[in-house]
């Protein structure tokens, strides 16, 4: 059954009730939020939260460089080689994303399980 619109004072016909925008929409979180895939899309999405949750807080202990040193790890040097540099810039990348990241994978982990 199909449902439609029509102008009250006219009569003319507007279209669907649903528009095609709408219908994307739907679609786009459908996809957001359970993988296209129902109940068993939801708890992927839950267990990829959760990996993702575990990811960032194990990397925080492996990255913790101690007391004296932490502050010298939230820098990037520009003059030194490619490798320190590439560990720099993750070392930092790393620390300013970190409760970006946090609340990305607890916030997945809080609504797969609503």
């Amino acid at each position: 059954m199909r449902e439609r619109l029509f102008d009250p004072y006219t009569g003319k016909d507007l279209g669907d009730t649903v528009s095609s925008e709408h219908t994307a929409v739907k679609w786009l979180v459908d996809l957001h939020d359970d993988l296209l895939g129902g109940r068993k899309g939801r708890l992927v999405n839950g267990v990829g939260a959760s990996c993702l949750t575990l990811l960032c807080l194990t990397g925080l202990l492996i990255w913790w460089p101690g007391v004296s040193r932490w502050k010298r790890s939230l820098i990037v040097r520009l003059n030194t080689g490619w490798k320190r540099f590439n560990w720099d810039l993750h070392s930092a990348l790393g620390f300013w994303m970190f409760l970006f990241v946090l609340m990305w994978g607890v916030s997945g982990l809080y609504l797969s399980l609503r």
